[in-house]
């Protein structure tokens, strides 16, 4: 039953970010969609019948998590990135396992609807760098809707993770980028002022 409650603060704690930090009416539209649909195939696992994919990975880390958190409890940030096997994923859900002094696998639910609404946002800023607004508000609704994307994001699977952190390095590289050419640029014009 607890695990259920800290589930459901996870998804209204979420909820209550979009709508009291998203100021443009646009964005607030897909990125309530996008959480909208998550949640309810995060409700649908927990109370009806278990979602497709949703077995054996999902289940499997979040075991590990609970191992995890069993055994090191927030030591384990101390060895984030050393450990030897592939439970990163685990590894993270284990620091809230920790916090919360229980091992609630909707909450860890939670956490990969976060990172998968998250994404959609990122997608809109990522566009928005490369294109223009209309453009970057057509991806983020493809992204909002796309289906795998959307269960993936509503599992404890690595996809969600995945697509957020590199999502997350890829806008500060375009950013980057876009620097060099403009020093690039700048470079050049002056060079052709001092030619003339």
């Amino acid at each position: 039953m607890i695990e259920n409650i800290l589930g459901w603060l996870t998804l209204i704690l979420i909820l209550l970010v979009i709508l009291f930090k998203t100021k443009d009416s646009d964005v607030l539209k897909f990125l309530l969609v996008a959480f909208m649909l998550r949640a309810f195939l995060v409700i649908l696992d927990n109370y009806y019948f278990s979602l497709p994919g949703g077995t054996a990975d999902a289940k499997g880390y979040v075991v590990q998590a609970q191992k995890i958190s069993e055994e090191h409890g927030l030591a384990i940030l101390l060895n984030m990135f050393q450990s030897e096997n592939n439970f990163f994923i685990s590894r993270i859900i284990s620091i809230f396992f920790t916090l919360t002094n229980n091992n609630s696998e909707m909450m860890a639910q939670g956490i990969s609807v976060a990172l998968g609404t998250t994404s959609v946002y990122l997608v809109y800023r990522l566009s928005l760098l490369l294109w223009n607004k209309d453009a970057a508000i057509k991806a983020a609704w493809i992204m909002s809707l796309h289906p795998s994307m959307v269960l993936f994001s509503a599992l404890v699977l690595k996809e969600a993770y995945v697509t957020f952190f590199l999502l997350l390095t890829l806008i500060p590289t375009i950013l980057f980028i876009r620097k060099l050419n403009d020093t690039k640029e700048i470079k050049l014009k002056n060079k052709r002022y001092y030619l003339l």
